[in-house]
């Protein structure tokens, strides 16, 4: 079931095949042979300790504006996010048929979820088209400034783009959810509705498309398809369909046609949910918050583990949202820390950070020259050779084999200098270290290890941030 995408101003002669609303056609194409999966629960397992941790966090009093979880550096999922996914009810009435819309929010945290969980695949969030299509209808044309996030994703094998769509062509007034695959591995976009109402591509969205991926890949040689997949002529669970599709998609599994009924639609929900819970845990199970923020200087991946050879590890408390850090990923020492000291994860920072302090210091031109001492940074350099300072960026630096898809993610967040303070900071390594100038390895180094390591130490002395905090900053 493909299309060939079609020029602007061309019609298309050939209607792209699709479920026929003809119950003729349609009791065909049911008596065909399925080619892909039918649903099954058991694809879906649900822990009952995710089950439990849902219970006790709706049995608490907390606003629905609390973060109760941080999916990844720009997904943070809150209450009213989760009851849009579970409402309290379905908990113990799966019969139910009242079942809310998915927030936008929920949607983005679960789909960001779920590409976090791979090494090839990649999620941008429901805003990124909208953000496209406004700059394309003032500018013909996708802003380069809209285009970072994009540009980083050349490296996957596939982008998962959730959408919201609705009557018309404006993309701000839908409340339907769709998905957009874009396999860079057979150059197909494949559109997934549990509805089938939106299984193309208009010209004018396509127009948008190859504009933004100008720098990634030219879409003119691509096809659009929309394959096989489960439905449910429901608008109420489209989000639900999204993040099932995303995750068959992470899976690579593909589908068979088949309508899934209420109580198969509850499961979904109670497992989405559960999976979006599996960060609210307790220091008794060992989960740093580093580690879910892609940022602990433990990371585990899979059964292997940054700094195996360190069996002992320290912990502090976040005195506000009772969540625990690695004291190495929180940057503290042990040793200054008393009953009665207090500490703050940053879950107190509401807006993303400007860093006035730090700005104001760089127009009086303090920062390279009065800030970082030279015997500060080789203190830093030798303690990141010979192991005395754990980094986990020093760790994937001389492991680069060991998580990839994170390495990369490491490496595009390593400074939020403008160019001329990030320039004059590498020249006052290559001065202070002696390291070679020529050489690929040592220009690798400073930019991915040394110059973060040096900005969490410049943060903390000019905004007060532990190293944490540093870390989900940049």
């Amino acid at each position: 079931m493909f299309v060939k995408l079609q020029k602007a101003g061309e019609t298309n002669t050939q209607p792209r095949e699709v479920q026929s609303k003809d119950p003729d056609v349609s009791a065909k194409l049911d008596s065909m042979p399925e080619e892909g999966k039918k649903f099954s629960v058991s694809m879906f397992p649900i822990e009952q300790t995710h089950k439990e941790t849902i219970s006790r966090l709706y049995a608490e009093k907390r606003n629905d504006d609390n973060v109760i979880a941080r999916i990844s550096h720009y997904a943070l999922l809150y209450l009213r996010d989760l009851k849009s996914v579970l409402p309290p009810h379905l908990l113990s009435d799966t019969s139910s048929t009242a079942m809310p819309w998915l927030t936008d929010n929920a949607v983005n945290c679960r789909i960001a979820q779920i590409a976090e969980g791979t090494n090839d695949v990649v999620a941008l969030n429901t805003d990124k088209f909208i953000l496209w299509h406004r700059d394309w209808q003032r500018d013909a044309k996708v802003s380069d400034e809209h285009l970072k996030e994009l540009e980083k994703t050349s490296e996957f094998l596939k982008i998962l783009l959730p959408r919201i769509v609705g009557p018309g062509d404006n993309p701000e007034k839908g409340n339907h959810f769709i998905l957009w695959v874009f396999d860079m591995t057979t150059k197909t976009i494949r559109v997934y509705d549990n509805t089938d109402q939106y299984v193309t591509i208009s010209i004018l969205d396509m127009e948008v498309l190859k504009d933004a991926f100008r720098n990634i890949a030219s879409l003119n040689s691509w096809t659009v398809s929309s394959p096989r997949q489960w439905q449910r002529d429901d608008r109420r669970n489209c989000g639900v369909f999204v993040c099932t599709m995303a995750e068959m998609e992470a899976r690579n599994v593909q589908m068979c046609h088949e309508v899934l009924h209420n109580e198969q639609m509850c499961h979904l929900r109670l497992y989405h949910a559960s999976c979006m819970v599996k960060t609210v845990q307790s220091a008794k199970q060992n989960t740093c918050m580093a580690q879910d923020a892609g940022v602990c200087i433990y990371q585990k991946y899979h059964s292997k583990v940054m700094h195996p050879d360190v069996k002992s590890l320290d912990w502090i408390q976040c005195d506000l949202c009772k969540k625990w850090l690695h004291a190495d990923c929180a940057g503290i020492s042990l040793d200054i820390v008393t009953e009665d000291t207090t500490f703050c994860c940053g879950c107190d920072t509401k807006h993303v950070h400007t860093f006035e302090k730090t700005l104001a210091l760089l127009k009086q031109g303090w920062l390279v020259e009065l800030l970082i001492e030279d015997q500060e940074i080789l203190n830093l350099h030798k303690g990141l050779e010979n192991g005395t300072v754990r980094s986990n960026r020093m760790f994937l630096f001389k492991n680069p084999t060991f998580f990839p898809k994170l390495k990369m993610k490491l490496s595009q967040k390593f400074c939020f200098f403008d160019e001329e303070q990030t320039d004059r900071i590498i020249k006052r390594i290559y001065t202070v270290t002696q390291l070679p100038r020529v050489s690929l390895e040592s220009t690798t180094y400073i930019l991915e290890v040394l110059t973060p390591e040096l900005t969490f130490i410049i943060l903390h002395k000019t905004e007060g941030f532990h190293r944490f905090q540093a870390e989900m900053a940049l």
